[in-house]
């Protein structure tokens, strides 16, 4: 997101930073047998320290000003609405993720474009419904690279240390950014808690909830960890923490699988548990904690980092908001009062499946998929309940009903709200713009090999251990 790029970052003492980054620099530094800096590093970020110790402007640069927020943006795999304790699970245990929500505004009503990954990913990180970027239908299928840069670090990747990997990355990335005083913004989007469920030796079998709890629990330690680290640098205050998942649970693995709480179905649908996902923002002493039924989106993310940021976005076509006013309690109204709800696999004949429209959800179209589960009690669910178009569209009031149980599309009083979301999907789909599919294209070539592509059989011969 190279809007984010302009943050203006809040100094903090030399003394703490040099003594820190000494320190980090001085220690093995290793997590789980992994080495977070190597040798060319440190001697760079050593050269880069001494700089700045004897540089005259330096202390001058100290001085404390308001200044816009840093930015961290912690994106979950599969983390369904109803998975964590703060959204009400009885056997999760995520102490810090608690905390952090407990620390934020949290929105109670917040969606994601597409309920698969890379759609939704793709509509986070440009601020577009994914159909713009031709990241449908479907998703993308890397095959197993481990990258910093343009270098492979390692082929194949072995999960249970892939998490501190990323990790000591975010971490060292954090200390270099407050020796340098410079603006940073922190994209962490995790594999946990997708399947297969992983996790390092410390937190196997630590969970109530088996493999998925142990998967989470070393989340929540991640996310401590780099929180932890913001408070050690001074950052905590001057920093914007936005938490939210990709898309809704997979239901598919059953116990071992995640929860969307009361919301209907899971990942593959278009129905709430697909789509609704846990959010909250943390930027202390101008965010107040609490909860908010506003509707709001992913599609914000971006435009409202950059309002907050003071980066320009007056050359972008976006389909999200500035909520920064509504974030910051200027206006106790979002700016989104329509919402799309685009199924996982799109096309513009059928358009989005469903429209939100503040507390109201009319589907067009319904289909189920085997990602929420082929043996779930709710046949709308399954993949046995094919592509189906309603007219009129079926209609609930979320407010009451975030389960969707309750059809009141032929309810006289809601006659004039279906007139307006039937109206505002038609414009919709007149406005939208479709760029050619990129996830279908998928070639083997041109998957990364750290070996060598002419090797065989390609890509299983791409086999370089991290060194």
């Amino acid at each position: 997101m190279a809007t984010t790029g302009v943050v203006i970052f809040i100094c903090v003492c030399t003394a703490v930073l040099s003594a820190q980054l000494r320190k980090y620099l001085g220690a093995d530094n290793t997590a789980n047998g992994v080495s977070s800096i190597n040798g060319k590093e440190e001697i760079f970020y050593s050269e880069r320290l001494n700089k700045l110790e004897e540089s005259k402007e330096y202390n001058q640069q100290l001085k404390y000003n308001a200044k816009p927020p840093n930015v961290v943006l912690f994106l979950v795999d599969d983390l369904g609405y109803g998975d964590l304790s703060s959204f009400g699970h009885p056997t999760s245990r995520s102490p810090a993720i608690d905390r952090l929500a407990a620390q934020s505004k949290v929105f109670t009503q917040f969606y994601v474009t597409s309920p698969v990954c890379s759609p939704s990913r793709a509509s986070l990180l440009t601020g577009r419904y994914q159909v713009r970027s031709g990241i449908y239908p479907g998703v993308l299928e890397p095959d197993n690279p481990l990258a910093h840069n343009t270098t492979i670090v390692e082929q194949p990747t072995p999960l249970s240390s892939l998490a501190s990997k990323l990790l000591a990355r975010a971490t060292q990335f954090l200390e270099v950014s407050a020796l340098e005083h410079a603006p940073f913004f922190l994209y962490m989007p995790f594999m946990h808690v997708h399947t297969p469920h992983f996790s390092s030796a410390e937190f196997v079998g630590k969970s109530a909830r088996g493999t998925f709890g142990d998967a989470l629990l070393e989340l929540d330690h991640s996310i401590d960890t780099i929180l932890q680290t913001l408070d050690a640098l001074d950052l905590a205050d001057n920093t914007v923490v936005w938490f939210l998942s990709d898309n809704g649970p997979d239901l598919m693995h059953r116990q071992q699988g995640g929860c969307a709480g009361a919301l209907r179905c899971g990942k593959g649908t278009s129905w709430e548990g697909g789509v609704r996902v846990p959010a909250f923002v943390r930027w202390p002493g101008h965010i107040v904690p609490g909860r908010t039924d506003e509707l709001l989106s992913s599609l914000e993310v971006l435009p409202t980092i950059a309002a907050l940021t003071g980066a320009d976005t007056s050359g972008l076509k976006l389909d999200g908001f500035d909520a920064s006013d509504f974030l910051l309690d200027k206006i106790s109204k979002s700016p989104r009062e329509y919402f799309a709800v685009y199924p996982k696999d799109p096309s513009p004949e059928t358009g989005p499946y469903a429209v939100v429209y503040q507390r109201l959800k009319a589907h067009f179209f319904t289909a189920g998929n085997g990602l929420s589960d082929d043996q779930n009690y709710d046949e709308m669910c399954t993949s046995r309940h094919p592509l189906t178009e309603h007219n009129p569209p079926l209609l609930y009031d979320l407010s009451v009903d975030p389960g969707e149980r309750w059809n009141i599309a032929n309810d006289t009083s809601q006659r004039s709200s279906l007139m307006k979301l039937t109206a505002w999907r038609t414009q919709h789909m007149a406005d939208m713009t479709w760029m050619t599919s990129a996830t279908q294209d998928h070639e083997e070539r041109s998957q990364p090999c750290c070996t060598d592509r002419r090797c065989n059989p390609f890509p299983s011969c791409c086999d370089c251990p991290d060194k």
